[in-house]
């Protein structure tokens, strides 16, 4: 904390509302449900109210729930926050810029752009006219695709993803096929296909056969659709990806327990052969990994 700026630190809660309604709807039918997250939404705003204070950043992308539907909410915009005119001048943050600190995650300042590479489009439409004309290149209008589709940089959850391109298998070439996806090439057609009929089983089996679950895990089972890739980036694949540059204690939490430094791959072939998921955009943008 300095005479100018400090930090806000808030617990890390991985879903995002607007992904619940996104790629969850279930959890959210019926009345009743919804009508409860408004209900939340409702009583904190009359909280801050009563004490005469703005947020103007409450949207679906900085509210959260867990699988209760209980609700938290993310940071406001602290520029709108003032309680002196001259001092506000003086001290305010920028209103495109909100600091803030997770439970696991270093401080960072977020701003509007969350992806630094270049000034991107402000909508898919003209970012993919762009692209087609060659404004854009390919990583830049991978990593649009990944901004509209909720993914969001440090979060091991959420992270962008990108293919990769090359087998490391030379200097220069040793390009992969990009006609199959990561998983495909690492475990082959057989296994892609047991996780698509494993799954379809799970969905389709008879209530008195399955393991009894909780009402929402029940109910969201009950409609998923058998599908092949579970996951494009998981959040252990994620902190092997950095662990060159991840605190130990992180390492030993997600990865696995024992320090053992030499199940991590020694180095970018060894990375690729290991893993089923597609890459992450630092091993392009950030030689420091």
């Amino acid at each position: 904390v300095t005479e100018n700026n400090f930090y806000l630190c808030f617990s890390y809660h991985p879903f995002r509302l607007k992904d619940v309604i996104c790629y969850s709807k279930t959890l959210l039918s019926g009345s009743h449900r919804p009508l409860f997250i408004v209900f939340q939404l409702l009583e904190y705003l009359r909280w801050l109210h009563s004490h005469g204070l703005p947020h103007d950043n409450l949207r679906t992308t900085n509210l959260y729930v867990d699988e209760r539907l209980w609700l938290y909410v993310g940071p406001p915009r602290l520029g709108l926050v003032s309680h002196d005119q001259s001092h506000e001048k003086q001290n305010k943050l920028p209103s495109n810029r909100v600091v803030s600190c997770d439970s696991d995650r270093d401080a960072r300042v977020k701003t509007k752009s969350a992806y630094p590479f270049t000034e991107l489009p402000d909508s898919l439409l003209s970012g993919s006219g762009a692209w087609i004309k060659g404004y854009l290149s390919n990583l830049d209008y991978l990593m649009l695709l990944n901004k509209y589709s909720g993914r969001i940089l440090g979060d091991p959850n959420l992270h962008p993803v990108v293919p990769w391109v090359m087998d490391f298998s030379s200097s220069y070439g040793g390009w992969r096929d990009l006609s199959k996806s990561k998983f495909r090439l690492n475990k082959g057609d057989q296994h892609l296909d047991s996780t698509y009929k494993i799954h379809g089983l799970r969905v389709s089996a008879p209530s008195s056969l399955r393991p009894r679950r909780s009402f929402h895990e029940e109910e969201s089972e009950m409609q998923i659709t058998p599908h092949h890739l579970i996951d494009t980036l998981s959040e252990i694949t994620y902190f092997s990806y950095k662990a060159r540059r991840m605190p130990k204690s992180l390492l030993c939490k997600y990865v696995r327990s024992k320090w053992e430094p030499h199940e991590y791959p020694a180095n970018m072939s060894h990375l690729y052969k290991w893993t089923p998921d597609e890459c992450i955009p630092e091993f392009y943008t950030d030689k420091t990994i």
